[in-house]
């Protein structure tokens, strides 16, 4: 009886003991739920920005600035747009985290900004944006090198940066920006489009760029398209980067009068057109690298000279104002007629056996002779067929709208590029579910991300960090100062 009562004691005290260690385990691995859930879904994702906020180009900082906030916006608040990123709220894919830029000034100054890059990298950023202009870029990128931190560079667009040998930063670097070699294959394809279908006559050409590091490698891009299309160049002129005027070099290129001028460079490229009008030098077409066609001078001054032969690759979709504004041309004639009114005397004495004694348009009439290297008027046209541009992107407008709240002023291709390198990033970090360095960086360059904002719609990285997705188009400016579509490759 007493040995009955005693086992069964003992087994009420040893299910006892179980059931507590039981309900332990439970709480322990609540706990250890919970603890993971805040691990991988956190609150807030942190990413560098490094920028020229003051100093000479501080400008261009404060707009990329203002672009990349909104893109901050629209990734963690909602909006009513067609756009699954737009409509949530924070990083879908990663607990819904939100964003925060930390922004460091590089002051405009190429020494500067390792120690801005490094300031950012140090407080231990997932990842980098900027930084503007290609040489500051060249700086961040070296720092993220250093620390294993993905770079997304928005505008900058030297072909150095992803050439896979002036620099060693490759793994760690992408940029959205088209290069100096897509931009100059789509110029060029340009020129072969025009002396196919209109017969235009273009077989030489000249060059005017800024004498830095950048520029020049555009430069051999440049020559190198120029040779595969059989065309001559018949000047190449260098300036400063800070030129107070360009009255020699406008001279030296009247001289010479090639039928196509190409400018590498910023907003000096006012000034030339002044010179050309004055000697009245007409091209038949002005190709135009870099950001200064879209300076909001240029425009002004081609509309106040009666200016159209300019020719640029543009980044923005077309706005409602563009698209109406095209398909009335496109209601009222087929064509926009440009004047070209170089002499084929003046090229002929230049270039030798290989220039032409006469400029045949798609009219089929010859130019008029001039004294040797002088410019004059001749009845040739080249004409800018109009593409029939689809309906603008809404898109793009609502985030052009948050854009000038915040400015006054409308998005430039700059603007919109560095505002696509938040997105991008948003959207890898979804996409991997981590902020893991290494991770990260492989998602990016393996994965397709959508850009309905872009007029490409997508963006991908090759292994060197090029896009590869052609985000631009050829436009013209018009005397309203719209940017018209007339190609795309």
């Amino acid at each position: 009886m007493k040995r009955s009562l005693f086992y069964s004691l003992l087994l009420l005290c040893c299910l006892s003991l179980l059931l507590c260690c039981g309900c332990g385990r439970q709480e322990i691995q609540q706990n250890q739920e919970l603890i993971d859930l805040q691990t991988y879904q956190p609150e807030t994702v942190y990413i560098g920005a490094t920028l020229p906020l003051s100093g000479e180009h501080s400008s261009l900082g404060q707009d990329s600035r203002a672009a990349m906030e909104v893109a901050v916006d629209i990734i963690n608040n909602s909006h009513e747009l067609d756009w699954d990123l737009a409509r949530g709220k924070g990083i879908t894919g990663f607990g819904n985290a939100q964003v925060e830029l930390v922004f460091s000034d590089c002051e405009s100054n190429e020494i500067l900004t390792a120690d801005a890059a490094d300031a950012l990298l140090n407080q231990g950023v997932v990842a980098m944006v900027g930084a503007g202009r290609s040489e500051y870029t060249a700086e961040v990128g070296k720092r993220c090198r250093m620390a294993d931190v993905a770079l997304v560079s928005g505008a900058s667009n030297s072909s150095a940066l992803t050439d896979g040998a002036t620099y060693t930063f490759g793994k760690w670097f992408n940029r959205i920006a088209p290069n100096p070699e897509m931009e100059s294959a789509t110029f060029f394809s340009y020129i072969k489009h025009l002396n196919q279908t209109q017969n235009a006559g273009i077989k030489t050409i000249g060059v005017a760029y800024q004498d830095t590091v950048h520029s020049l490698r555009t430069l051999e891009v440049f020559y190198e398209q120029a040779k595969l299309a059989g065309l001559e160049v018949l000047v190449s002129v260098a300036y400063g980067s800070k030129p107070e005027n360009v009255t020699l070099e406008t001279s030296r290129i009247v001289t010479a009068a090639p039928d196509v001028m190409a400018h590498i460079g910023g907003s000096e490229l006012s000034a030339f057109l002044q010179g050309y009008a004055a000697a009245q030098y007409k091209p038949k077409l002005m190709l135009c690298y870099f950001g200064g066609y879209e300076d909001s001078s240029l425009a002004e001054t081609a509309q106040s000279l009666g200016i159209s032969y300019l020719a640029g690759l543009s980044i923005t979709p077309p706005r409602e104002g563009d698209v109406q504004a095209a398909q009335a041309e496109l209601n009222k004639e087929p064509s926009i007629q440009l004047p070209s009114g170089n002499s084929s005397s003046g090229n002929s004495s230049a270039a030798g056996s290989s220039g032409s004694s006469s400029s045949t348009g798609s009219s089929g009439s010859s130019s008029p002779t001039g004294s040797p290297g002088s410019p004059t008027a001749n009845s040739s046209q080249v004409n800018h067929q109009l593409v029939n541009t689809e309906e603008y992107n809404e898109i793009f407008s609502y985030i052009e709208k948050l854009y000038q709240a915040r400015t006054g002023k409308r998005m430039s291709d700059e603007a919109l590029l560095e505002f696509s390198s938040v997105i991008v990033l948003a959207q890898a970090i979804g996409k991997c579910g981590t902020t893991d360095r290494e991770v990260l960086q492989q998602v990016l360059k393996e994965n397709s991300f959508d850009a309905p904002y872009l007029y490409s719609g997508s963006i991908a990285f090759d292994e060197k960090g090029q896009n590869t997705v052609m985000s631009g188009y050829l436009t013209t400016i018009t005397q309203d100062g719209h940017y018209l579509q007339i190609f795309k490759q």
